[in-house]
């Protein structure tokens, strides 16, 4: 893999199994193992679901400079046997789980979802707009094309890189926690086990810990500022027609939220918990919470200290204001980071990847400019807005000084809309 996000693949890769699927264990091949060649440079990991079946997930990289990666899931008798059958099988490729006259072997995840398993998972860079150029046309357009992927390629940061890095295994994962239930209960139908059922129900499967990281990584940031070992708190487990479901409680920024760990060993969020679960739940005060500090509210606007130019505010020095979402630019957010010097707000509560940071204006006001990773080139930008003369017809108003300010650094032209808006514009005298 690309050496410049290799670790951020590692690192993220290995979060993410300590905290989404923590029963699974990380093997190494030994060097006298005779597949030691196929698995070599890949990351297995194995979690038994039952006497004489092992479940594995078998990450590989792309080879020399590509960006892309897959996962296979496979199966085995035995944490010591590789989920391999030893030697080329063609019937593997017509799998989409695990078979029986296969002891051990494993299947591309997109493979799995029945679609075509070619060049696995690719990590986005600038460079991918070249394949939106049509191979007919004129040569200047690939130039162009080619140009730019370069110049933006050079541009991106170490954290632009993790975030690809994050948004390409969070979309895995997501894939991979979909067909799991269904692929160990393949590996759980041959099992012959006349144990009686224990009149109760099984202790929590995995720790507080275990859920806390992953809360870290899932939760938005106004949930995560609070949470602190001890936190987490287990409820219990819930018996459902595809098997116990386990629960664990924490405090959020209005009340209580819940996790939930699945029979197909998965760990996610969880909105509507069963209302055993709910009764059995503490108090949001029974959790315990770091204490945040609240935002204080903003000094009227004679009263504050404007800068000569617009500078970047820390979410912990940024006063309580009312904001608009006023303006949408085609422009870099990155590139706006970087002119600010601001440190990125990573803030999944307005949408996954939602990425932003606030500034403050030379008039005193406060602004927000915000990404969202489903519309990468745009910059969203809301403005403080001026409550003072707000009523029934209004909710007050917005200074073009303001947006004109935000969008001449980023190239971008002001138009004054036409249609009466709720929250209006304003031109200030002498702006």
């Amino acid at each position: 893999m690309d050496k410049l996000y290799k670790p951020s693949f590692l690192k993220e890769l290995k979060l993410r199994m300590a905290a989404q699927l923590p029963s699974f264990t990380e093997r190494r091949v030994p060097l006298d193992h005779p597949l030691r060649d196929v698995f070599a440079g890949a990351l297995l990991y194995s979690c038994p679901v039952r006497p004489g079946k092992v479940l594995w997930l078998w990450w590989t990289l792309g080879a020399g400079v590509e960006r892309c990666f897959d996962v296979l899931l496979g199966w085995s008798p035995g944490p010591e046997d590789l989920p391999h059958p030893g030697k080329h099988d063609q019937r593997v490729y017509a799998l989409r789980g695990p078979a029986e006259e296969l002891p051990a072997a494993a299947i591309h995840l997109q493979q799995i979802l029945g679609e075509a398993a070619i060049g696995g998972f690719t990590i986005a860079t600038p460079w991918d707009q070249l394949l939106a150029v049509k191979a007919a046309a004129p040569k200047r357009e690939h130039d162009a094309a080619m140009k730019k992927a370069y110049t933006e390629v050079l541009a991106l940061s170490d954290d632009q890189r993790r975030q690809a890095v994050r948004i390409a295994l969070g979309d895995v994962f997501k894939s991979l926690l979909f067909v799991m239930p269904t692929f160990i209960k393949v590996l759980q139908a041959t099992e012959v086990d006349a144990t009686p059922e224990p009149s109760h129900l099984p202790m929590q499967p995995i720790s507080d810990q275990h859920v806390l990281n992953y809360l870290r990584l899932e939760e938005d940031d106004s949930t995560v500022e609070l949470l602190q070992p001890g936190s987490v708190r287990y409820v219990g487990g819930h018996q459902e027609p595809s098997g116990v479901f386990h629960y664990w409680s924490y405090p959020t920024a209005n009340g209580v939220a819940w996790a939930a760990f699945s029979p197909g060993m998965s760990l996610g969020l969880c909105e509507d918990p069963p209302q055993a679960i709910l009764k059995a739940t503490s108090a949001r005060g029974d959790h315990k919470m770091r204490k945040v500090k609240k935002q204080a509210a903003a000094l009227p606007l004679a009263m504050r200290t404007k800068p000569d130019r617009a500078v970047w505010v820390a979410l912990a020095d940024l006063p309580a204001c009312h904001y608009h979402q006023a303006w949408q630019e085609n422009a870099s957010f990155d590139s706006a980071l970087k002119h600010y010097g601001a440190k990125v707000i990573n803030d999944s509560s307005a949408g996954p990847g939602t990425r932003l940071f606030y500034i403050q204006l030379t008039s005193g006001r406060y602004a927000c400019i915000e990404s969202r990773r489903d519309f990468p080139q745009t910059v969203i930008i809301s403005l403080e807005v001026d409550t003072r003369k707000a009523g029934k017809n209004s909710g007050g108003k917005v200074y073009v000084r303001d947006i004109e300010e935000i969008l001449g650094p980023m190239g971008g032209l002001f138009k004054m809309p036409t249609a009466n808006l709720y929250i209006g514009w304003r031109v200030e005298e002498g702006a």
